[in-house]
């Protein structure tokens, strides 16, 4: 259920404006692709890693929707929106659906995205590697 809760937590919000140059398409070019959490740190769960083929799947498209996957059922799904920030490297990351809309830190290295909460809360982790 925490699992769960986590991922629906994830694929809630993003609300941006375009950066221009060629990191700004990039990111975004690479970010349309399907990611399995494989670890979260931070919150009540501590460190809690996931193995490959856990079925926590957070998708994103190229017309800027995203589905949230848990085991293969749709848990959330939407609209996302990113936006640079003053650090070279570092996006916010808005998800909107018809329920809420979350906003989280987004760094994109390689193979590993990296989504971290923007606002604090103790029982939600500080960074989900994806």
């Amino acid at each position: 259920m925490k699992k769960t809760a986590l991922l629906i937590l994830i694929t809630v919000t993003i609300c941006c404006c375009k950066k221009s140059g060629d990191d700004y398409s990039a990111l975004k070019n690479d970010l349309v692709n399907q990611w399995e959490i494989r670890k979260s740190v931070g919150g009540f769960g501590g460190i809690v890693n996931y193995q490959p083929g856990n079925g926590y799947v957070l998708e994103f498209k190229s017309d800027n929707t995203f589905v949230n996957y848990s085991k293969g059922t749709i848990v959330a799904s939407g609209t996302y929106d990113l936006q640079s920030t003053s650090e070279r490297d570092k996006y916010r990351l808005t998800l909107h659906t018809t329920v809420n809309e979350l906003s989280h830190d987004l760094f994109l290295k390689g193979d590993t995205l990296v989504l971290g909460r923007y606002a604090p809360c103790c029982d939600i982790p500080d960074n989900t590697y994806i």
